[in-house]
């Protein structure tokens, strides 16, 4: 299903909505209970877990608030998952009408989720779990604001969720001493790095970056990827040598064996992210098929929504790729 809630499940916390003030009594599941044996400290997202919730699973949205920064109406979502007894906060995005406009692309959101999976994993993710839903437009009217449907023939509010990081802080740039001296810093910023660069990331700002308050526990996120691969760039970005660019000495071994072995089939999954169905006004996730084409990224046929890369963009994920291993090959970037 794609409601966001079931009907059965609201808990009608928002209603007219930001003049309520915030709830105090919202408890998050700590990171040792949402994953078995989590380490206390340290940042547990157990991705298989977090994407069938933020996807499909029922549950009850408790609150909802604005995020402290961002141009594109980004909300914090307070969410309780009954069934799994699980509650915790996620970052809703709505898709502009049709699903793209020019600083707000749900589908780059959902392609760099997919990317890093083939090079990465799950405990090194470096992209929180983001996934798709569409959320009926009586519900969205009362709950969040008054908007239309976002794809013709459907009664529903398009957009992404993503799992909103607990215990983080923003990353301005890397430490280069402790990228020299600690070990599993080291690991997580080239991880990082790795991921901005190929997917060419096009707002690098700090607020876009986070990484694990704890020192003992380090893992760095991208937390905003909508802005990449072609269209504009945040001036900062188009000025300053940072993420969009390899701004690391090394990169490990094991991490260049997998790009090494990714192959244009690969990059080629990242054509199609997430596919649904409007049934009834209702939008149904439904199996991922090929392109219908591809120059665009948002594609219809009937009444099937496909959401992806285009050619060219893929394109550039693969020469990227192999720019990058060719300097590493030619010793301007070092492996360990």
């Amino acid at each position: 299903m794609c409601d966001l809630v079931r009907l059965s499940l609201i808990t009608l916390a928002l209603g007219g909505c930001a003049k309520q003030p915030l709830r105090s009594d919202i408890k998050l599941t700590p990171a040792d209970k949402l994953c078995a044996g989590g380490q206390r400290g340290a940042i547990c997202m157990p991705a298989a877990k977090l994407e069938h919730l933020l996807k499909e699973a029922d549950l009850s949205l408790l609150q909802v608030r604005p995020t402290s920064s961002g141009t594109n109406g980004a909300m914090v979502m307070w969410l309780e998952f009954p069934k799994e007894a699980v509650t915790l906060k996620a970052k809703w995005k709505q898709a502009a009408r049709g699903g793209s406009a020019i600083n707000n692309e749900p589908r780059k959101e959902l392609a760099a989720y997919a990317l890093q999976k083939l090079f990465l994993d799950p405990e090194e993710y470096v992209v929180p779990p983001t996934e798709s839903r569409c959320i009926p437009l009586d519900l969205y009217d009362v709950e969040v604001r008054p908007t239309k449907p976002t794809f013709e023939g459907s009664a529903c509010a398009f957009g992404v969720l993503s799992y909103w990081l607990e215990g983080v802080k923003v990353l301005d740039g890397f430490d280069a001493v402790r990228f020299e001296s600690d070990v599993r810093y080291r690991k997580t910023i080239a991880n990082l790095n790795v991921f901005t660069y190929l997917f060419d990331h096009r707002d690098t700002r700090p607020a876009n970056f986070v990484i694990s308050a704890s020192h003992d526990f380090p893992r760095a996120f991208a937390i905003d990827n909508g802005l990449a691969l072609d269209g504009i760039i945040n001036p900062r970005t188009s000025v300053r040598h940072e993420w969009r660019h390899i701004v690391v000495k090394k990169l490990p071994s094991k991490l260049l064996d997998r790009l090494r072995k990714l192959t244009r089939a690969d990059l080629d999954t990242l054509a199609t992210v997430a596919e649904f169905a409007i049934d009834g006004k209702q939008m149904d996730a439904i199996p991922i098929t090929d392109a219908f084409e591809e120059k665009d990224g948002i594609r219809r046929k009937g009444n099937v929504i496909q959401l992806g890369l285009t050619k060219k963009e893929i394109d550039t994920i693969a020469e990227r790729l192999r720019s990058l291993l060719a300097r590493v090959d030619a010793g301007e970037v070092e492996q360990y």
